[in-house]
């Protein structure tokens, strides 16, 4: 089985050829109701935390370390 992902900005106009559209984001939007929205989920545990980003970034660890990590695995309870 195989997906199409495409990746857009929060703010973009739902298109009828948009499936599910999911926000991937630790926080919600400052000042954004979730009605004006057009989202079906909100992921916000399935991202890396703030360290973990840090650290990415300032080059203390790889990409192989940071596709690892446990926290980035994707598990179904954590889409309710």
């Amino acid at each position: 089985m195989s997906y199409e992902i495409m990746l857009k900005r929060v703010y973009a106009p739902l298109e009828d050829r948009d499936g599910v559209r999911v926000l991937v984001d630790r926080l919600w939007l400052c000042g954004k109701p979730r009605n004006t929205l057009a989202l079906d989920k909100w992921c916000w545990r399935v991202v890396p935390s703030h360290k973990l980003r840090r650290h990415y970034h300032q080059q203390k660890m790889s990409h192989a370390v940071f596709t690892t990590r446990s926290e980035l695995r994707c598990q179904s309870d954590k889409f309710k």
